[in-house]
């Protein structure tokens, strides 16, 4: 499936009143994280290419220090800027916590401090909520656009769903993660706790007695998390003098859609507002050779290890540095790719079939049939891009849905899973 072109007919079924006009089409973006950021302008690249208006909107919250590439198209954006020194403080926080354990939380134990890290980020997104709601300006520009519809980055961005309602037009959902439990619930598509994994578990739907109990009692706590969000979210809103009962206008929102394939994700309900559109940007894409791309031996085989782009290797704990370092030692029949944001300052002391980069062409360079393991934190974009490829994986999940998405792969036999708080030099 491919979501440009199915969003694009039911665009034109909801806005049929508007058909004779050219369509002006909002994409509300998450708060900052890279790949979400990326996979928003894709989409406006793609509509802009088909003639709609398109209008990118952003409350930003992080700066992760990558810029989006420069785009041949004509889209614009209103965006407000609550990016600041407090957010980037709690940013590196958690980007040196994800090294630790994952954030909220998985890896086989309980894990407070990243459930705490957790609650500073959504904190971060609740002030900056509140501040751009008390920009007249800001909300006089998005009152003025007149947008016919509006596709919203939706995972924590509560804000988004209480700014579609006061702007009164139809919203779709879509970002750059799997299925969220908490929010098909709402949708009237129900997952349930014996055989649905919930997003931060990397079990698989066959599940023992005590995974079903631990799986419906994280199931029951993100529902109660979920619903305290909507609660203080839609005060944030009667504060300011608007009104927005946000759990109804997400049951109003016309589908919701998740670039994971449909055939990857394990047994659940789903209906016609459900849509799985898988990789938006698989197809097409010339491999390139890393023999080519870093003048390394021609067809020796290629171990690539990639975090993305929420990582830092400036938050590096010496041990997982050392884990990776003599790990690879062992494979010098070997060429690894090693990619975190950063990395570069440890060239020196890693070993000489290593090559560190800040950032890879990470799809092209899985076409490169040399590539023989991936190494990945488990982002829903990289999997799917592995799966395309034929690529096994060995997942090292840090963060969000990440647990999920690996447990897909290990559930269908295509990859193994390593928790990050268990690496060490002993143990590799």
């Amino acid at each position: 499936m491919n979501f440009v072109k199915e969003t694009e007919t039911l665009f034109l079924v909801y806005c049929k009143d508007n058909i004779k006009k050219q369509l002006h089409i909002g994409l509300f973006m998450n708060t900052g994280p890279y790949s979400h950021d990326i996979m928003m302008q894709q989409v406006a690249d793609d509509l802009s290419s088909r003639g709609f208006k398109v209008t990118m909107l952003q409350i930003r919250v992080f700066n992760f220090n990558f810029t989006l590439p420069k785009s041949n198209y004509n889209w614009s954006i209103v965006q407000y800027d609550y990016s600041r020194p407090e957010t980037n403080t709690i940013m590196n926080a958690a980007m040196n916590q994800i090294w630790h354990g994952p954030v909220p939380m998985g890896g086989g134990s309980f894990n407070y401090k990243g459930i705490f890290t957790f609650h500073q980020l959504y904190e971060s997104h609740a002030k900056a909520c509140q501040s751009a709601l008390k920009d007249a300006d800001y909300m006089r520009k998005v009152q003025e656009m007149k947008l016919d519809i509006i596709a919203i980055d939706y995972v924590l961005n509560e804000c988004a769903i209480g700014i579609s309602s006061i702007l009164k037009i139809p919203r779709v959902y879509l970002s750059n993660y799997p299925m969220v439990e908490v929010y098909t619930d709402n949708f009237g598509v129900p997952s349930n706790p014996s055989y649905v994994p919930a997003l931060v578990s990397h079990t698989g739907s066959k599940m023992s007695f005590f995974e079903r109990v631990l799986n419906t009692a994280t199931h029951v706590a993100l529902i109660f998390a979920r619903v305290g969000l909507f609660w203080r979210s839609g005060k944030m809103f009667r504060d300011v003098g608007y009104s927005a009962e946000l759990r109804q206008e997400e049951r109003d929102t016309i589908f919701y859609g998740t670039p994971l394939e449909f055939l990857l994700d394990g047994p659940r309900p789903i209906a016609n507002t459900v849509k799985y559109f898988g990789c938006m940007k698989c197809s097409g894409i010339k491999p390139r050779h890393v023999s080519d791309l870093y003048g390394t031996t021609p067809n020796k085989d290629v171990i690539v290890a990639s975090f993305g782009t929420c990582s830092s290797a400036s938050q590096l704990p010496e041990r997982v540095i050392k884990s990776f370092s003599s790990a690879f030692s062992q494979f010098k029949q070997y060429q690894v790719v090693l990619q975190i944001p950063g990395i570069e300052k440890y060239n020196n002391s890693l070993p000489s079939n290593v090559i560190a980069a800040k950032w890879i062409p990470l799809m092209q360079l899985l076409g490169d049939p040399s590539v023989k393991l991936l190494i990945s934190h488990g982002g829903v974009s990289t999997t799917l891009e592995a799966i395309n490829n034929a690529v096994p994986v060995l997942g090292i999940p840090l963060q969000g849905d990440q647990m999920y998405n690996v447990g897909r792969l290990v559930e269908k036999g295509v990859a193994d899973v390593l928790f990050v708080n268990s690496l060490s030099e002993k143990r590799h």
